[in-house]
C-alpha cells in the first residue's frame, strides 16, 4: 500500500498553499451561506460558466430542477457565440466566475443585457466587473482561493447557490468536512499503487462534481482523468479500464441498485474502486460482498445537498497525485488563475 496518509505525509515543499486551502475551505462556507438570497423561479433559469464554473453551473441547475426551477446549464461560449439559441426563452441568466473578470463571463453578462435578460452574477468578488454589471450579485466573500486551480471557490459558491435556490433550511455542512477529508486521506494510503488513469462516475447532482474532480486531477497532476454517468460508462468507456486504473463512483441512494451493478461489472475487470456515498448506499454494496474502498458522507445530509462534501476527496486525491508525480499544485503547468482572451 502507498505510504501517503496523515494529510499528505510525503515530504514536500510543493503545493503547501493548495493543501491548506483544501483542508480549511469549510471555514468559508458560513459566510457564503449568509450571503445567499433567493433566485426568481419565474421562467427559465440558465446557469452559465467556463471550466470549473461550468461544472458548478451543472450542479446548480440540477439542484434547482429538484427545487422546482425550470433550469439548465450551458458553457459561457454558447451564449457568447450563439446567443439567439442559448437565450431563447430564458428569463434569468446566472453567470458564475470566481474572479468576476473571466472574458467569457463578462461577455455573457454583456450579451444578457443586450437581450434584455435578467442577469445574476455569482462570484467571490463583489467589486468585480461581472458583479457591477449584474442586476443582482451573489458573492462568496471568503471564497477566493488565491490559487490557480479553483478549490474553496468551487465549494463555497456551491454552498451559496444551494442556499439561494432552496426554499427550506439546509443542513450545515461544515462540521462534516474534516471527517470526509480524513477518510479520503486513509483511502489514498490504501491504494495499491498510483493509478494509470482515473474514471469518475456520477449522475444528476453528482455529474458536475465528477467533471470537476477529473479537471482537478488533470490540472494539478497531468494524469488522464475522465468523468461519465455510471450507466453510460457501460456503453464503451468501461472497455478501456485496466487493473492499474482507479474508478471512483459518487453514489446516490435513489440510484443505488443500478450503480452497484456497474461496480459489480467493473470488479470483474480488476480495477481499484472507490465509492463516495452515504452509509445506506455503502451498506447495499457490502451486502453484495464487493471489495470497494469507501468514503462515507454523513447520514444527516441528503444526497442533493452534499455536493460540497463529495468534492473534497477528489480535490485531495488530485493534490496527492500531483505531488507523487513531482508536480506542484500551487503552480500547475500551462495554466493561469484567470482566462483572458481577445474577441475576434
Amino acid at each position: 500500500m502507498l505510504n501517503v496518509g496523515n494529510q499528505g505525509a510525503k515530504a514536500t515543499k510543493t503545493g503547501t498553499w493548495v493543501k491548506e486551502v483544501i483542508w480549511q475551505q469549510h471555514l468559508a462556507w458560513a459566510s457564503a451561506e449568509a450571503h445567499a438570497s433567493g433566485l426568481p423561479k419565474e421562467g427559465q433559469v440558465l446557469f452559465v460558466g467556463s471550466g470549473t464554473s461550468y461544472y458548478l453551473a451543472q450542479v446548480a441547475a440540477e439542484f434547482g430542477r429538484r427545487r422546482g426551477y425550470h433550469a439548465e446549464a450551458r458553457p459561457s461560449e454558447d451564449v457568447v457565440l450563439e446567443p439567439e439559441l442559448a437565450l431563447d426563452g430564458v428569463a434569468t441568466v446566472v453567470v458564475i466566475s470566481r474572479s468576476g473578470t473571466t472574458s467569457e463571463a463578462v461577455w455573457t453578462m454583456e450579451v444578457a443585457r443586450e437581450f434584455g435578460v435578467r442577469a445574476v452574477a455569482v462570484t467571490c468578488h463583489g467589486d468585480s466587473p461581472l458583479a457591477q454589471m449584474a442586476d443582482h450579485a451573489l458573492v462568496s466573500p471568503e471564497g477566493e482561493d488565491d490559487t490557480v486551480v479553483m478549490i474553496r471557490s468551487f465549494s463555497s459558491m456551491l454552498v451559496l447557490l444551494q442556499h439561494s435556490l432552496a426554499d427550506t433550511e439546509l443542513t450545515d455542512l461544515a462540521p462534516y468536512a474534516l471527517n470526509v477529508l480524513e477518510q479520503a486521506d486513509q483511502a489514498i494510503s490504501r491504494l495499491p499503487a498510483w493509478p494509470r488513469r482515473i474514471y469518475l462516475l456520477g449522475a444528476g447532482v453528482r455529474a458536475g462534481i465528477t467533471q470537476e474532480g477529473a479537471l482537478k486531477a488533470q490540472e494539478m497532476s497531468g494524469i488522464s482523468a475522465s468523468a461519465y454517468s455510471p450507466l453510460e460508462f457501460r456503453h464503451g468507456p468501461r472497455g478501456s479500464v485496466m487493473p492499474e486504473d482507479l474508478v471512483v463512483l459518487l453514489g446516490q441512494i435513489a440510484r443505488v441498485g443500478y450503480e452497484w451493478d456497474v461496480l459489480e461489472d467493473l470488479a470483474k475487470q480488476g480495477a481499484t474502486m472507490w465509492a463516495i456515498a452515504a452509509p445506506g448506499w455503502l451498506e447495499h454494496g457490502r451486502s453484495r460482498g464487493l471489495a470497494v474502498d469507501s468514503i462515507a458522507l454523513p447520514d444527516a445530509v441528503p444526497d442533493m445537498e452534499s455536493g460540497p462534501l463529495a468534492v473534497l476527496p477528489l480535490q485531495w486525491l488530485a493534490w496527492n497525485l500531483a505531488v507523487a508525480r513531482d508536480r506542484d499544485p500551487d503552480q500547475p503547468q500551462n495554466l493561469s488563475p484567470v482566462v483572458s482572451i481577445t474577441r475576434a
